[in-house]
């Protein structure tokens, strides 16, 4: 896009298209493989073994039940690429797919931290957004600051993953169905607020 604060194809992360089947486990994913052992004491000792292989001698009159737990035989493989990218609300739950799948345009200013001066451009935004019907979010590391400063949704996430979204700080993105259709610095808010009136 020519309108980019960042190089193309910096990473997956910030392909919002490609996101939520990023932040799923791959089909073919192989789970940790792993047994119950149980622990029991037999005589002062305890004593673990398996589902499959109990003692001769096993009965309750002999073996005192202490703990069981899931012993990791084989490590798998079955984590999605990407983990960190999680938006979360104020009630501290994960609304990331929400947020992504739900339909229409949506502006995402991403901030590594918050300056107070940011006020003023939000309340902008905010409002050419909803003139426009096009949701607005704040998502940052400082959401707690944020959050006393601006009137619209703000969402905590990870600082690594924000640094990769937004190289340049604060980034303005322009979604609609999750696809990227713009992202400006904060600098270039008017090219992003005319964008968003077309």
């Amino acid at each position: 896009m020519d309108n980019c604060c960042c190089p193309a194809g910096t990473t997956a992360l910030i392909e919002f298209s490609l996101l939520q089947a990023e932040r799923k486990i791959p089909a073919g994913a192989i789970a940790d493989s792993t047994v119950i052992n149980f622990v029991y004491q037999k005589q002062g000792k305890e004593v673990e073994f398996d589902a499959d292989h109990f003692p001769a001698d096993f009965s309750d009159s002999l073996y005192t039940f202490v703990k069981r737990y899931d012993k990791l035989v084989r490590q798998g493989n079955a984590e999605p690429p990407i983990k960190d990218f999680v938006l979360v609300d104020v009630n501290n739950n994960d609304s990331t797919d929400a947020i992504l799948t739900a339909p229409g345009k949506l502006l995402i200013l991403f901030s590594q931290g918050w300056d107070t001066t940011w006020k003023k451009n939000v309340s902008e935004i905010s409002q050419t957004a909803a003139e426009n019907n096009t949701r607005f979010i704040v998502s940052t590391a400082s959401a707690d600051m944020a959050r006393q400063q601006v009137q619209v949704p703000v969402m905590q996430s990870d600082l690594v993953a924000i640094r990769t979204a937004a190289r340049v700080d604060p980034t303005i993105y322009l979604l609609e169905n999750a696809i990227i259709k713009g992202k400006w610095a904060l600098a270039d808010m008017d090219k992003a607020l005319k964008e968003l009136k077309k």
